[in-house]
């Protein structure tokens, strides 16, 4: 136990809000046809690489709105037969990988909690090549162990464990296009940070980083950022 009055409390600092999200146009609208998405989940990125502090909500609001007028138009345009097949192999697929987990070994939170540690080690506020390369390599690491996951139970109803296995290998995936959009972003910019590159480059980096999952891994391209009335300066305090 420690007592306040004697012993500083120990803080550490925690993720609450990621800048990036599934790439998006104004109106919600992904490069896959009929799949939308708005909110926290989404990067139209009205934030650029450093949100400030209530524009989330802002953003759920309007882009909500647009996105929801948006899904109703295009549901306007496909008529009423729809083709039952693609869930139905989404269901199947599901089914697939549960059963599977009924046969895994390793346990799905502790497998968590390495991916937790080595992201908070390796990847965290301050970031240099070396870490990250280090946190790249555990990662691919637990990519492999994933595979052999288990869930005590597959019972579909109030079950934390069964959603903590199914959303890990997702999660895996998230962290290693972090670490690989981090290594590659040669500057400090917003949240991200280089301690050995520790000032922002427009001529090289003045861009949106735009990743894809392949067999190899993440894939990463960039796009032009738009800077059309508001150009970056530097932050200062």
């Amino acid at each position: 136990r420690i007592d306040a009055c004697d012993t500083p409390i120990p803080v550490l600092p925690g993720q609450h809000y990621s800048m990036g999200g599934i790439d998006v146009d104004l109106q919600g609208a992904s490069n896959v046809q009929g799949f939308f998405a708005c909110g926290e989940c989404a990067c139209v990125s009205v934030h650029g690489a450093n949100r400030l502090g209530g524009n989330s909500l802002l953003e759920t609001l309007v882009f909500g709105r647009l996105t929801g007028e948006a899904v109703s138009e295009f549901l306007e345009g496909c008529g009423e037969d729809v083709d039952p097949a693609p869930l139905a192999r989404a269901k199947a697929n599901i089914a697939e990988e549960i059963e599977r987990l009924a046969h895994g070994k390793l346990n799905a939170p502790e497998l968590r909690d390495r991916m937790r540690s080595v992201l908070s080690d390796h990847a965290g506020i301050f970031r240099e090549e070396g870490s990250l390369i280090t946190a790249r390599d555990h990662l691919r690491q637990l990519a492999e162990d994933v595979t052999k996951i288990k869930t005590d139970t597959t019972a579909l109803r109030y079950n934390g464990g069964l959603v903590t296995a199914l959303e890990l290998p997702l999660m895996l995936d998230l962290a290693l296009i972090i670490c690989t959009g981090a290594l590659a972003r040669t500057e400090s910019r917003g949240s991200h940070f280089r301690t050995d590159h520790t000032t922002r480059d427009d001529v090289a980096w003045l861009k949106h980083t735009v990743a894809t999952l392949g067999p190899e891994g993440p894939q990463l391209q960039t796009r032009d950022v738009d800077i059309s009335k508001y150009p970056p300066v530097e932050r200062k305090y």
